[in-house]
């Protein structure tokens, strides 16, 4: 079934999707593939029973997804103020409903996530390509499928920064990536422990 999107939920919708992109920096391919899939939602009802800033940030999510360059999801669902078991249960009904458009969705690959996370961090391109580099060693060591890519991307980028002088705390990367200081000292402790690396403050 197909619903009327009337003007006013046009607006509302592109309003949200442009206010929560400008919070959480995403480009405006992002911006614009998520508009086209939140008006999307509100033609298939996926709007009915749901928050429109919720669809929105979904749709939002789901874009980077497609075009490669995947936000944190628990870092946009708070920064947004949106409750993470509604978002990700908004971004599921979402594959669900257009399965067959959103083909091209794949697993998130780790890599995809550092420069999101180097950017928020203010860190350069040296530290960037170095994470890149460590997470290669990652990859070819510790089989990471099915599990958080963000928790290596942050240890990766940790270990790299460190490397060029630069001391990350571990607050300040839970601020960005969403992750506990927990989660993220035990995931830069197994990555230096599996590839042989010494860090200092784990």
């Amino acid at each position: 079934m197909t619903y009327y999107v009337s003007k006013s939920a046009m607006m509302r919708m592109e309003s949200l999707i442009k206010e929560l992109a400008a919070s959480i920096e995403a480009p405006r391919d992002i911006t614009d593939k998520a508009l086209d899939i939140a008006i999307r939602c509100i033609e298939k009802g996926l709007t009915r029973g749901r928050s429109y800033r919720c669809v929105a940030l979904a749709a939002l999510y789901a874009a980077s997804r497609i075009l490669g360059r995947p936000f944190p999801l628990k870092r946009i669902s708070t920064i947004a103020g949106v409750p993470l078991k509604d978002l990700r249960s908004c971004y599921n009904s979402i594959l669900e409903t257009f399965e067959r458009e959103l083909r091209e969705i794949r697993p998130p690959d780790p890599r995809s996530y550092i420069g999101y996370i180097a950017k928020r961090l203010g860190l350069g391109n040296e530290v960037v390509s170095e994470a890149l580099r460590i997470l290669d060693e990652i990859r070819a060591k510790i089989p990471i499928e099915g599990k958080d890519p963000t928790g290596y991307a942050t240890a990766a980028i940790y270990i790299a920064s460190e490397r060029f002088g630069h001391r990350l705390s571990k607050n300040k990367l839970s601020i960005e990536t969403g992750l506990t200081e927990v989660t993220i000292r035990a995931r830069i402790k197994e990555v230096a422990e599996r590839l042989g690396i010494k860090v200092e403050n784990i």
